[in-house]
């Protein structure tokens, strides 16, 4: 699907269908659907406290942000089908958070194994790790997900092929204190973390079965750093990708691929309980 040198080599026009749908968060139901022509391999999705969401593309190599309601990107970051590594490109972007200051954070993701940090118009500000697999905080193998928790001043990466969670200051409150290790997470259920959400020292990820360890769902203290919880629905995940917590922290949605679908779950005080979405 791509070359050596990460150009992609699919299909040149763009998906014809819509690949954004917007749910019922009760009924599971698709209220409404945009984004066709516009993508050729979305990735990473976030929705941030304005309503705006925010899109990765791995074959555009571009960060695109919408506004409520548009179908055309009021920013777009990177260089379409180009990647690269300076400051200007991305190589395969994978996720978005974004902070209540309009400052956001890329994870770039498939090829550059950093995170880099932007000021609202798109201004590149600060970038955060490396290529590596020497256990240092920095040293990152697939950034796949990012989760900010502004409570704690809070970046987390699933920091997938390491098997591990790296929590690093966003500098949200301290600019300069960016990228300074805060705690890891490592292996935290026997296996590669996908994708990583978070909120008020709460942190839920998701990760991929890997030999004997089964695909699972883990709720974790981000103030202790200890596993809470790990969880899954009764007959199990197959593929989970990405993670959402709800903003009133009572639910847990887990997208999987393979098959594809839409798991929701319950919170309780325990931080379990599950009921599939649809």
């Amino acid at each position: 699907m791509f070359n050596a040198t990460h150009h992609y080599q699919g299909e040149e026009a763009a998906i014809g269908e819509d690949v954004v749908l917007v749910l019922d968060p009760e009924s599971g139901s698709v209220v409404r659907s945009w984004g066709a022509g516009r993508f050729l391999l979305p990735h990473g999705v976030t929705v941030d406290q304005w309503g705006n969401t925010w899109l990765t593309d791995v074959a555009l190599h571009q960060v695109l942000k919408f506004t409520p309601g548009g179908d055309e990107p009021q920013l777009a970051l990177g260089e379409e089908r180009i990647p690269g590594s300076d400051n200007t490109h991305f190589c395969k972007p994978t996720s978005v958070a974004v902070a209540s200051s309009g400052d956001f954070f890329v994870a770039d993701g498939y090829c550059n194994a950093r995170v880099m940090r932007f000021a609202p118009d798109g201004m590149l500000k600060d970038t955060f790790g490396h290529p590596g697999r020497d256990g240092s905080p920095s040293a990152l193998y697939v950034p796949h997900g990012l989760a900010l928790d502004e409570t704690l001043d809070a970046l987390c990466v699933a920091d997938r092929e390491n098997r591990r969670v790296v929590c690093v200051r966003a500098g949200v409150r301290e600019p300069e204190e960016f990228g300074e290790h805060l705690r890891t997470l490592q292996d935290p259920y026997h296996g590669r973390v996908f994708d990583v959400a978070a909120s008020n020292g709460a942190l839920v990820g998701v990760g991929g079965s890997e030999g004997e360890s089964a695909a699972m769902g883990f709720t974790a203290d981000l103030r202790d750093g200890q596993l809470r919880d790990t969880w899954r629905p009764s007959r199990g995940f197959h593929n989970p990708h990405a993670v959402a917590l709800s903003r009133e922290e009572t639910a847990i949605y887990v997208a999987e691929i393979g098959p594809n679908r839409i798991w929701k779950f319950i919170v309780d005080n325990n931080g379990k309980g599950t009921r599939p979405m649809y």
